[in-house]
């Protein structure tokens, strides 16, 4: 619950990120009972998932080290 919950802040703060830098009045999630039709070329779905897949990898990267070093500080101590 609380990782969905992050996960949406940060597609949140993308959205208005993009929503403020390029003027944009309403930003609506493409739902199909609330959209009934949207033009392609104003559909920026792709420029917020990339920024959220960047950090998607680099938290995987930090965790990884973060492993890592508890891995080699676990091992280290087994030999006191």
């Amino acid at each position: 619950m609380e990782m969905e919950r992050t996960i949406v802040q940060g597609f949140k703060k993308v959205i208005i990120k993009i929503g403020e830098e390029e003027g944009y009045t309403l930003v609506l999630e493409k739902n199909e009972s609330i959209v009934l039709f949207s033009s392609k070329a104003i559909d920026f779905t792709d420029r917020v998932i990339k920024p959220m897949m960047r950090r998607r990898n680099d938290v995987k990267k930090i965790i990884s080290k973060s492993e890592v070093r508890n891995r080699n500080n676990h091992e280290c101590s087994k030999f006191k």
